[in-house]
């Protein structure tokens, strides 16, 4: 069929324009004023097209609270050093977008105030020096408004300001601003609009009047006015959108008629593609797009079977992604539609974030913005599978045209923010650690950062993001088993971004009613072997327990000393143990009765020989049979720490045979080790029971309270009051049962499992 795709080629012409399934156009105005003296006034407003699948925005932007990196007083004077303006000395938290309304500032030195006082007379009116100050972004911004915290409640307060805005480092200030508080701050924080957008990576500002000159009424018993003060200042900016033109692209399968490279050249646009116009912005047929040698009339090309298409894109450069942009196949069912997408920031080393886009229609000659589902990606490289064309997806052809038996598309872009600007990009000193943590407690996950001020945070779970998790420490109240998983932080400043590593949060279950911890009391080695000295049976006599017996109630927190512990006999050094094809290691636990069990309970080694992956079985029958299994594997290493492995569902045993399938070494964990394969201590967990109740006879003036003879394990205990200011126990109880005469009053009764 390549005759016919050539064909094909030559007889298809560009449509005029983009093609829109819908066409309507909507102005957007997205601020009530515009100031003459905007340096990028066409952001102020808008223009967005309903089509090429759906609301196409020309223009996003995220708003981001911007910390100067730098100030310099140019007029006036100070008591204290100016640096605290910009510092976070004295903020009750470091202030993001996201929480500045509600973050307060201190007293004292933790704010500036100038040193010339006027008393009584109010400092403008006596004429003294206008306060004026430079400040240091760190790197380009699209500023909207000023943020201050106040001074503390007196008339001292700065209230007006005249801002002048730089885009060349101060060179010149060809745009300028006023603002205004409209009340005292206090020790809160004010937003003052600026009335526009200005373009800036430098800002000077001039402070023109304080509370007192403004006619503000004081706080009960304060003065002021003689001086101007404030506490902080900050800046609302917007980090603007860009059109992403990849430098680099390889064909990782599949296969091409034409050099590949059409895909990221400008090769058959109509004009340049850019965030404004790319929208507007056809392209040619014939060689300037790519589709595959392969096709598979009559059939669907991915029906066939046929190999599907995967690219690698390099960007140079990071840049925090929303969106694929893709230029159509000239009207044609060949076009690629379904896209799966990988995302790397460290230059196609890992990918740990993916994704997937769609079209909603057919492109034609025109472009389409596919969003990628779950939000933004950090990445400097992508690589992209086609996974669908638009005859599998079932789009009607245009009039005469058919296809769909081969794949192709014309340009490829990415729409994300600006990654790269002035400044020292982000780089972790500290980095989050894996954590255990006990169901319905916290957790906390903590990162140090340097880097060109000021840094954004922001926290994701399984590569989505969380909402208004946007601080260096993120701290997760009562978990719940579902808040088990990976967690990391994007953090971005106006050099780049930096993604810091995966920690995984274990989330052990809540001991509840009835369950108990087993020891097994035989053990077995059915394959592998045993270094002398590290026998087997350490693994169940809870020998290098710093408590032992470990409880259902103390084993989250009971560890193991480098005593009493198990491993291979057999090395592989250098290679992994499982990779090298040693045997893995398989035990059978006698337990001492017939129970349901629920979890494996593992003590793990310091190293990478630590075992990790496990497959059980389970015998009722003393190891006749064995008809049930289940495999389960630890999130992290967890060094001489226990970590719970919840089965999913409760397998009645009486023996168990374990076999360990894989180590620290083979999971990739960070550390050495991995030769061998190691375990300190196996446990068990017996399935939760129904809790008791209590049945209450009356008979006269006697009150009977009993609970079934058969449940054992707990205590009767009684309080004169609800709530309860303490409960007791109650003396008499024989058989679980007591018969009382109660005294005046009421009188609570509860079971508690001892």
């Amino acid at each position: 069929m390549l005759i016919n795709e050539n064909k094909r080629r030559m007889n298809e012409k560009p449509t005029h324009g983009h093609h829109v399934d819908n066409p309507m156009n909507t102005t957007i105005n997205i601020r009530s004023t515009i100031r003459n003296g905007s340096a990028s006034m066409k952001l102020l407003m808008i223009i967005a097209a309903l089509g090429s699948g759906g609301f196409i925005p020309a223009s996003h932007a995220a708003e981001q609270l911007i910390q100067p990196v730098g100030i310099t007083q140019l007029a006036g004077d100070a008591m204290d050093p100016i640096v605290v303006l910009i510092s976070n000395d004295g903020l009750s938290e470091p202030a993001t977008i996201d929480n500045y309304m509600t973050v307060t500032n201190g007293g004292g030195a933790t704010r500036w105030v100038t040193a010339t006082g006027t008393w009584p007379t109010n400092y403008f009116v006596a004429g003294a020096t206008p306060p004026k100050f430079e400040f240091a972004l760190g790197g380009s911004f699209l500023l909207t408004d000023l943020v201050i915290w106040g001074y503390s409640g007196n008339l001292n307060e700065a209230t007006d300001f005249h801002l002048e805005f730089s885009n060349d480092n101060g060179a010149t200030y060809p745009s300028n601003a006023v603002a205004s508080s409209t009340h005292l701050l206090g020790f809160g924080s004010g937003r003052l609009p600026l009335g526009g957008s200005f373009l800036a990576n430098r800002v000077r500002i001039t402070i023109t009047n304080n509370a007192q000159g403004r006619g503000f009424p004081p706080p009960p018993g304060e003065g002021g006015g003689d001086r101007v003060g404030m506490a902080k200042v900050r800046f609302i900016g917007l980090s603007t959108e860009q059109l992403i033109q990849p430098v680099g692209i390889t064909q990782l399968a599949g296969d091409a008629i034409d050099p590949i490279v059409v895909l990221i050249s400008n090769d058959g646009l109509s004009e340049p593609a850019t965030i404004d116009n790319y929208m507007t912005v056809t392209n040619g047929g014939g060689a300037t797009r790519w589709v595959t040698s392969t096709g598979t009339w009559p059939t669907n090309y991915f029906v066939a079977g046929a190999t599907p298409p995967k690219f690698k894109f390099t960007l140079g450069g990071s840049f925090s992604l929303s969106d694929l942009v893709i230029w159509g196949y000239s009207g044609n069912l060949n076009e690629a539609t379904d896209f799966f997408v990988e995302f790397s920031n460290d230059n196609g080393v890992t990918y740990p974030s993916n994704t997937t886009a769609a079209s909603t229609h057919l492109l034609g000659f025109g472009s389409g913005r596919l969003p990628f589902v779950g939000g933004s990606f950090v990445a400097n490289s992508i690589r992209m599978t086609i996974t669908n064309n638009a005859q599998g997806r079932g789009f009607p052809p245009p009039p005469g045209e058919g296809g769909g038996d081969r794949v192709g598309m014309a340009k490829v872009r990415f729409i994300g923010l600006s990654a790269v600007g002035p400044g020292v990009p982000p780089t972790f000193t500290y980095q989050p650690a894996s954590q255990r943590v006990m169901e319905a407690t916290a957790a906390i996950f903590t990162v140090t950062v340097a880097g060109s001020q000021p840094l954004s945070y922001q926290w994701q779970f399984n590569s989505n993001n969380i909402a208004r998790a946007t601080n260096a420490t993120l701290t997760l109240n009562n978990v719940q088993p579902a808040s088990a998983g990976k967690y990391r932080v994007n953090v971005t400043n106006s050099a780049g971004f930096s993604v810091s590593d995966e920690a995984v949060l274990a989330v052990f279950p809540a001991p509840q009613f009835g369950q108990v911890m087993l020891a097994p009391v035989a053990i077995t080695q059915l394959a592998g072997d045993s270094l002398p000295g590290y026998m087997i049976v350490y693994l169940i006599n809870g020998e290098g327990l710093l408590t032992n017996p470990a409880t259902i109630q103390n084993y989250f927190s009971d560890t193991h000393t480098n005593v009493g512990r198990w491993v291979t006999a057999t090395g592989t050094w250098p290679a992994n143990y499982f990779a090298a094809g040693a045997t893995p290691p398989e035990f059978e636990f006698t337990l001492d009765d017939t129970y349901g069990l629920s979890d494996l309970v593992v003590w793990g080694y310091d190293n990478n020989n630590e075992g990790t992956d496990f497959h059980l079985e389970f015998s009722s029958d003393n190891g006749a049979s064995y008809p049930s299994s289940v495999n389960v594997a630890s999130p992290f290493r967890t060094g001489w720490d226990s970590m719970c492995l919840p089965f999913g569902s409760a397998f009645k045993a009486n023996r168990v045979r374990m076999t360990i399938t894989n180590n620290g070494g083979g999971r990739g964990f960070p550390g050495a080790g991995g030769d061998r394969v190691a375990l300190s201590e196996v446990r068990f967990i017996t399935a939760a029971k129904s809790l008791p109740s209590l049945s209450v006879i009356r008979t006269g003036d006697a009150v009977t309270i009993s609970w079934p003879i058969i449940v054992t394990g707990f205590t009767l205990q009684s309080s004169p009051q609800l709530p309860a200011s303490s409960w007791l126990p109650v003396p008499g109880v024989v058989n679980n049962q007591i018969t009382i005469n109660p005294a005046t009053g009421s009188q609570f009764f509860r079971l508690v499992n001892q």
